[in-house]
């Protein structure tokens, strides 16, 4: 048996424990909200109180351990990670704690024998669809669980209270015919939108901004006009070949190479070639691997400032030249440097150097200057300003003509549409039918996606000009095809068993919440230290 195992032990697990997960993540119900009384010390072995009743740091400890299986198996999570990991388990089980104490106050109850039952019965305590026996059960809860039967049998009760409660909540929504019908019909109903579209780029062309309000707006705007961060850098590139141009073989060496390892140079008929003929193939031999172990020594050391200086590890190596690069931003992309050289100098302060490896290569680095970013000033901005400044009187230009337009249209009136726009030089484009849950196409503007079934369709255009910032769009309804329903006979019961698992989850919600802000919990403060 395993946590794969124990994840599915009992019904609250298979239907509640995903609800309540889901709960704890959409409310966001974490260690810092209002939700807990107050960080208190509790004892060691306590996770948290709710109500003055305990959870145990161990079934804490338990629900954590499900829950990242579930949620990241196999990976390695990062402080800020387990924090969350933590809150939400803890929620998981305050959760239940409230489940069970309201099931309680209700006055419900499991017996003994359903307790056995739901043991029993558990495929995770069985062997070919059989109960293991008390004994192996035992030894299975202190193995896995590090729990007494005792202790483990409490939880479980817990849970299964925990589960009857929740069942009673969820059982409260209810789904009418007229419910159906209407989801079904928002869903699926689609519409057909006329649309005229007017460019603000159309209009740049006709602004010409005097200086001083090109000034005026610059001033306004500083935020906008600023000089990022930039960095300069030298570095030398360390190749094989630099590694063992470095390094000298002795000819002690190679004799000591050729004596130890004959057999690599016997010949066919089983006679050793001489040293004279092998003594550059050694060589080349020995210099390669100990370059090849300089390289890795060198690499190894990546990640870190060096204490040497590019032109101080260039001469070791006998490498060069020593090159320049920038200024550049960061992301900046340079003809000879590969990102990784450009992202590493905007983590290291001015003066220090860093080794990198880049393939075969290793790279010494180091960051010459650090230009804090700024604002530009006036002379620096001036060609940005002013098309900025363009452009914003171009988008409130093209603004005004689409509302002139949609006066035109409308009392042109509806019937003579198409040839007033005509008349006006605008062409008439159609979106095609699309639902509520579909992008508008061709259109930008995401108002447009619910206000498109709102439209007048006594109007020629809609009154509001709707717009993406880049393009202004007048809109006329042309057609609305309805919901089949057909389609909506057939997939009643499915419409109806999403629509209960809906409210179920939001009754559950809301019900957990208002008991939380009701109920006095409090976290123990060791599993939430002090942030920032």
């Amino acid at each position: 048996m395993s946590l794969d195992i124990i994840r599915s032990k009992n019904a609250w697990f298979v239907r509640g424990v995903l609800i309540l997960l889901a709960v704890v993540m959409v409310l966001g119900l974490g260690f810092m909200s209002d939700d807990f009384a107050g960080m208190m010390s509790t004892p060691v072995n306590v996770a948290a109180e709710v109500n003055g009743e305990e959870i145990s740091a161990a079934d804490f400890s338990i629900m954590r351990d499900i829950i990242k299986a579930q949620l990241s198996p196999n990976t390695e999570l990062t402080p800020d990670q387990m924090l969350q990991l933590n809150a939400i388990a803890l929620n998981q089980l305050i959760n239940t704690k409230l489940l069970a104490q309201k099931a309680e106050e209700l006055g419900i109850r499991i017996t003994d024998e359903e307790l056995v039952e739901s043991i029993t019965s558990n495929p995770a305590f069985q062997i070919d669809g059989k109960f293991v026996g008390g004994e192996m059960f035992a030894n299975f809860i202190r193995q896995t669980r590090n729990q007494s039967v005792e202790d483990f049998e409490a939880t479980y009760k817990e849970e299964m209270l925990a589960d009857k409660m929740s069942a009673i909540i969820q059982n409260t929504a209810v789904v009418t015919d007229e419910n159906l019908l209407s989801v079904y019909t928002m869903e699926n109903e689609k519409v057909n939108i006329a649309y005229i579209q007017l460019s603000a780029e159309d209009f740049v062309s006709e602004e010409n901004p005097a200086e001083d309000e090109i000034k005026s707006y610059y001033e306004k705007n500083k935020a906008k006009f600023v000089m990022p961060e930039s960095r300069k850098i030298r570095y030398v590139k360390l190749t094989p070949a630099a590694f063992e141009s470095s390094i000298k073989i002795t000819d002690e060496e190679i004799n000591s190479y050729y004596n130890a390892y004959t057999d690599e140079f016997q010949t066919e008929d089983g006679k050793v070639r001489p040293i004279e003929e092998v003594k550059g193939d050694i060589e080349a031999k020995l210099k390669a691997g100990r370059a090849e172990a300089a390289r890795q020594r060198l690499s190894g050391e990546a990640g870190s400032a060096s204490a040497k200086s590019v032109d101080a590890v260039a001469a070791e190596y006998s490498a060069g030249p020593v090159l320049e690069a920038g200024p550049f931003g960061m992301g900046g992309i340079l003809e000879d440097v590969p990102p990784i050289i450009t992202r590493r100098a905007f983590e290291t302060e001015s003066g220090q150097t860093f080794l990198t490896p880049v393939g075969s290569t290793v790279w010494a680095v180091e960051v010459t200057e650090i230009t804090p970013k700024r604002e530009q000033t006036f002379e620096e901005a001036k060609e940005e300003a002013t098309l900025a400044l363009k452009e914003e009187k171009a988008a409130s230009k093209a603004s005004e003509k689409a509302a002139e337009i949609v006066k035109q249209l409308n009392a042109a009136g509806r019937a003579n549409l198409s040839a007033e726009a005509k008349k006006l030089g605008l062409e008439m484009k159609e979106t095609g039918y699309f639902s509520r849950r579909d992008n508008v196409p061709g259109i930008g503007a995401a108002e447009l996606r619910t206000d498109a079934f709102q439209i007048d369709p006594k109007l020629a255009v809609s009154n509001k000009v709707y717009t993406n910032g880049e393009y202004f769009y007048i809109v006329s309804f042309k057609d609305k095809q309805g919901a089949s329903m057909d389609e909506f006979q057939q997939k009643k019961e499915e419409i109806r068993a999403n629509q209960l698992d809906r409210q179920r989850a939001e009754i559950m919600q809301n019900w957990l919440q208002d008991m939380r802000r009701r109920a006095e919990i409090i976290p123990n403060a060791q599993l939430f230290p002090a942030q920032g």
